[in-house]
């Protein structure tokens, strides 16, 4: 296997050598920094997908009111402080002397456009509807001082209002995401600037040298993206980019003892799930063992559900697959997170148990599955659907693989087209709720609920416990209630959790790099370490 992936990477070198005109030499490489990324955004438009691929794009040119730090606290950014004047009202004060990549200040107008606009961006795969479903009213009180009123009483409303990035008024009321990709809308505030963008291959970004914050060390940066493990990872040794991110996990071992690179690693908050079809009946990703259509989806039956997930093995996918680099999940965000519920039982694999219930639902002989999967959005992803196929065969299900990039992916999952899929999901707000609500509530666009429930998993107590948990204050009371949703909804199988993966980078030497609990791979993270010291992860 080793000398298969060294014959692949041999042909990446000479492939990536020849066609990057992103390569750095010894005279530009304090100035020009050179990023091969995993996966690509679907847009420059900040407030067309909340997917974290393309908000990590935009928080490079782009900003919230508060922003997350590298451990997901928040911070603030655009918005020096924010104040809840009457339970069903918030007033942000701005920073001042913001300006625009344009040469426009930041203003409150700005603010009131950009949250009415984050409500209606058309053919959005992960709208942000949801994060402004609750605001009646954006009031301009100053040039520099905003009023947000909520229909009801919302302690959530700064979580919310913090995930959606600021885009300029002056861009005018008829702004299209195709704008942003064209690069005449793509202004922001951020540390960086829009130069190109040549989908499915690169991103080009100079150094905004007016920006309010801290000045990033590199004045120009290319993001090239690079779908295969073996051609980031060859690129790297080769010298044509300087920083990767997910590093190929059966590499990094190997890494960890050249001095040459080096190597950052952070547990994250990340959740590798299954999803189901828990609605409709007809699905051509469920049919009998024969092919033919179900009348009944058999996905709706608890044993079912129950049955596939205790023939997953989660600990030999983490250490097989991914050679260790993930924690087995019972739940959506990882231990040591808000809303995170220690009473959970841990799932277990059991294979005699699982066939048991196959059987008393009425299946002893199985079904036809296809697992739909993308095959490059996350380590080993197309490996991992493979290894789920096969467990789940054990089973007695005739499973069927359809792993497709993640552009393909995400519009046909947003669709409803996957009656069975493995796809991912980030606690980027440092909680438990956000991802509760939109994984697991019942679609509830009015309320903003269940924006990423592909599903349509509906629980009544579940959508009870969420509501109380959004109309709580921050502390012991919401992770109480996050935390009895969870149990029920878990304990229903409403989705298959299976592990929260780390994520890793790998750069040459001379280079410093914070890594994120949320994966985000921001170019002004990246700076000139002041001697080239060996980083442990």
């Amino acid at each position: 296997m080793r000398g298969w992936r060294a014959i692949v990477s041999a042909l990446f070198i000479g492939m990536t050598t020849g066609v990057c005109h992103g390569a750095t030499t010894a005279a530009d490489s304090r100035t020009t920094l050179v990023i091969a990324t995993r996966a690509e955004p679907n847009a420059m438009d900040p407030q067309f997908s909340t997917v974290g691929t393309n908000q990590a794009t935009a928080m490079q040119m782009f900003e919230p009111l508060f922003t997350r730090d590298a451990q997901l606290r928040l911070q603030p950014a655009l918005a020096l402080s924010a104040t809840r004047v009457s339970p069903t009202q918030w007033e942000f004060a701005l920073r001042p002397n913001v300006k625009f990549h344009d040469g426009q200040p930041f203003d409150a107008e700005d603010v009131r456009f950009s949250l009415d606009r984050a409500a209606n961006v058309p053919n959005s795969p992960a709208p942000f509807r949801s994060r402004v479903a609750n605001i009646s009213k954006v009031e301009v009180l100053g040039p520099l001082l905003v009023r947000v009123t909520t229909r009801k009483p919302d302690p959530q409303a700064l979580v919310n209002i913090s995930t959606v990035m600021m885009v300029s008024s002056k861009l005018g009321a008829r702004l299209e995401t195709q704008q942003f990709n064209a690069g005449r809308a793509a202004i922001g505030t951020g540390p960086y600037r829009f130069v190109r963008w040549v989908p499915a291959d690169r991103l080009e970004l100079l150094r905004f040298d007016q920006y309010w914050g801290d000045k990033p060390d590199f004045e120009r940066v290319t993001v090239r993206y690079m779908t295969a493990d073996a051609a980031r990872l060859a690129a790297l040794e080769s010298g044509t980019v300087d920083l990767i991110d997910a590093v190929p996990v059966f590499d990094l071992e190997s890494l960890k003892h050249k001095a040459r690179f080096e190597l950052w690693q952070a547990p994250t908050v990340t959740l590798l799930y299954l999803g189901m079809e828990l609605e409709r009946d007809v699905n051509p990703s469920i049919t009998d063992i024969e092919g033919r259509p179900l009348k009944v989806n058999p996905l709706k039956d608890l044993r079912v559900r129950q049955a596939l997930s205790l023939a997953i093995d989660r600990e030999q996918l983490v250490d097989k697959l991914l050679d260790g680099m993930g924690i087995p999940a019972n739940q959506v965000v990882p231990k040591g997170t808000p809303g995170f519920n220690g009473e959970i039982p841990r799932e277990q694999f059991n294979l005699q148990k699982a066939r048991s219930l196959l059987a008393q639902a009425g299946y002893p002989r199985g079904f036809r599955l296809t697992l739909h999967a993308p095959n490059n959005r996350y380590p080993n992803d197309a490996l991992v659907a493979q290894g789920l196929a096969i467990q789940l065969a054990k089973l007695g299900i005739q499973m069927q693989l359809d792993t497709v990039p993640k552009n393909v992916f995400l519009p046909r999952a947003s669709k409803r087209e996957y009656g069975f899929y493995l796809y991912g999901f980030g606690a980027a707000t440092g909680e438990a709720l956000h991802v509760m609500r939109s994984l697991l509530a019942s679609p509830d666009p009015r309320r903003g609920f269940g924006s990423n429930n592909r599903g349509h998993y509906r629980n009544a107590l579940v959508d009870r416990l969420l509501e109380q948990a959004s109309a709580a204050e921050h502390g012991p009371a919401l992770d109480a209630l996050v935390g009895q949703a969870a149990a029920a909804a878990f304990a229903d199988v409403a989705i298959i959790p299976l592990y929260h993966q780390q994520a890793s980078w790998a750069g040459r030497p001379g280079l410093a790099f914070t890594a994120r609990r949320d994966e985000r791979t921001l170019a002004q993270n990246v700076s000139r370490a002041p001697t080239p010291e060996r980083s442990r992860p």
